[in-house]
């Protein structure tokens, strides 16, 4: 690992690390928000991408492939909004997230029925942040991750809370398993 800094330890701020050269960069929290394992009623759900980024787009099309690719769960996409349960859409602010993933729930069921993926063009496009084509794809997996029902663990996960660092992992597909395997 590069980073001298341990970065878990300040979640959900702005903050500096510094690289092995020497150089100071900013890492940026993914989210902070509990999910609570809620789920959709299968492990299948349609998706509409509202994004007009070419940059963030793809890194979201590679996203859905990733997480189809695994077996665990498959993402649709769909041509029509209306049609989707997740919607995947940019957002531009410094609110110290690189993406966001808002989910509505049935509390008495823990069923979803509805989520939206915000991918944050502040931080992932920004040279001051410094996150590669695979950083920002990572961060587009965490954030499905979300919409599937996923919440944040601090072991070797697309799930730790910063986002980026790794991609989908063996956990990360056995969790999804578990989590749609209950009735």
């Amino acid at each position: 690992m590069p980073y001298v800094n341990q970065v878990e330890e300040l979640l959900g701020k702005k903050t500096n690390y510094t690289l092995e050269s020497g150089e100071q960069k900013n890492k940026v929290q993914t989210d902070n928000v509990k999910y609570d394992n809620n789920r959709w009623p299968n492990n299948t759900a349609t998706v509409y991408i509202d994004i007009d980024d070419s940059t963030l787009y793809n890194a979201f099309v590679s996203a859905i492939k990733q997480w189809n690719n695994t077996g665990a769960f498959t993402f649709k996409i769909v041509n029509d909004k209306k049609d989707a349960d997740i919607v995947g859409k940019l957002m531009e602010n410094d609110d110290g997230t690189a993406g966001t993933t808002d989910t509505t729930t049935d509390e008495q069921t823990k069923r979803i029925i509805k989520a939206t993926v915000y991918l944050n063009r502040y931080y992932l496009e920004s040279a001051t942040y410094g996150y590669s084509e695979q950083r920002i794809i990572n961060t587009a997996e965490h954030e499905l991750g979300h919409a599937i029902g996923l919440d944040h663990t601090d072991e070797v996960s697309v799930m730790q809370p910063a986002g980026s660092y790794y991609t989908i992992q063996p956990r990360d597909v056995d969790v999804v398993k578990k989590l749609y395997q209950e009735n």
